[in-house]
C-alpha cells in the first residue's frame, strides 16, 4: 500500500460491486449544483451512502457514511453536498479532469439495523482511503491525481471475507427478527 491505504477511486469498481451486495436495496442519486437531490431520495429509508464523482460517465467514490435518520434528512445536512455547490469536488479532480464536468452522486444502501449500518460504514473505512472523509482517513485530500484501478491484493484476501461474513449474519440477523 502507498501509505494512505487504498484509495477509494482507484478501487471504485471493486467498491460499487461490494456495496450492491450489502444492503437490502440500493439506488443512484444525482445533485444539481444548487445541491438539489433526485426528488426520489427516501424520507423513511436509512443505512450507508456512498457519494462519488461522476466524470464523464465514470463514477469515483469520495465520501462514504451512514445515516440513522432518514437519506433525505442527512442530505440536507452534508458537507460534501456544500463541496459540491462551490466546486471544491471540480478542485478535487482538477488535475485528471479531461473534457466534461465533474457531476456528484450518491449510492444509496438500505440497511434496517442500526448495528448493520455501523458494522457495514466501519469495513469500508477501515478498507479505504475516501478522499474527503476526514475523521476515519488520514485527513481529507485536496487532489485526486490518478485514476488507474489498481486495487491493492490484500482487499481480496481480508475485506472480502469480512464483508462477506457481515452480510450472511446480518441477513441472519434480519431473518430471525422479523420471525
Amino acid at each position: 500500500m502507498d501509505g494512505q491505504g487504498n484509495l477509494a477511486e482507484k478501487c471504485a469498481t471493486f467498491i460499487f460491486t461490494k456495496l450492491e451486495k450489502v444492503g437490502e436495496n440500493t439506488k443512484f442519486v444525482k445533485f444539481d449544483r444548487k445541491g438539489k437531490a433526485d426528488p426520489t431520495v427516501p424520507n423513511d429509508k436509512r443505512g450507508i451512502y456512498l457519494f462519488f464523482a461522476d466524470l464523464n460517465g465514470q463514477r469515483y467514490p469520495v465520501y462514504l457514511g451512514k445515516t440513522d435518520t432518514s437519506f433525505r434528512t442527512r442530505f440536507s445536512q452534508h458537507d460534501v453536498i456544500n463541496q459540491y455547490m462551490h466546486g471544491d469536488i471540480d478542485e478535487l479532480f482538477h488535475d485528471v479532469k479531461k473534457d466534461g464536468e465533474v457531476c456528484l452522486g450518491a449510492m444509496l444502501i438500505y440497511l434496517p439495523l442500526p448495528m448493520v449500518i455501523k458494522l457495514a460504514e466501519s469495513l469500508f473505512l477501515c478498507a479505504f482511503n475516501f478522499a474527503l472523509n476526514g475523521m476515519e482517513n488520514v485527513a481529507p485530500r485536496t487532489r485526486i491525481t490518478d485514476l488507474d484501478q489498481t486495487p491493492d491484493n490484500i482487499i481480496f484476501k481480508y475485506f472480502s471475507p469480512a464483508l462477506d461474513a457481515m452480510e450472511k449474519e446480518s441477513k441472519d440477523i434480519v431473518k430471525r427478527l422479523r420471525s
